[in-house]
């Protein structure tokens, strides 16, 4: 978890770096621009995956949770027993919806460690 503590870090160092080189009007400019471009799509991609992973595990949580809760609220009244939901139905859709665009968010994180 280090890693984008770092990454921010390093960006930091190339921002100050940059403004250093820009003052003196250095040749190598395009070089660290390039380096500090790399550096910010680096710690975006960390962030959104981190941020997808994070939701994700919340909303199964919620569900987990919030479904026998609900079905324990309306189970008492006999007049809203079709009312009950299906916890592994819901499971199932949840993951099946929502699976594929984690594994694209992970996959495209893990693009960058090549």
């Amino acid at each position: 978890m280090a890693e984008p503590l770092t990454s921010k870090r390093k960006q930091q160092e190339l921002k100050v770096e940059l403004e250093k080189r820009i003052n003196e009007r250095d040749d190598t400019l395009p070089e660290l621009v390039s380096a500090l471009s790399k550096v910010s799509d680096t710690s975006t991609r960390d962030e959104i995956a981190k941020q997808s992973v994070k939701y994700f595990f919340v909303i199964l949580t919620l569900l987990i949770v919030g479904i026998p809760t609900y079905n324990a609220a309306v189970s008492g009244d006999s007049n809203f027993d079709s009312l009950r939901l299906s916890l592994p139905d819901l499971m199932q859709q949840y993951g099946s919806i929502l699976g594929p665009v984690l594994g694209f968010v992970i996959g495209y994180y893990f693009k960058s460690k090549d």
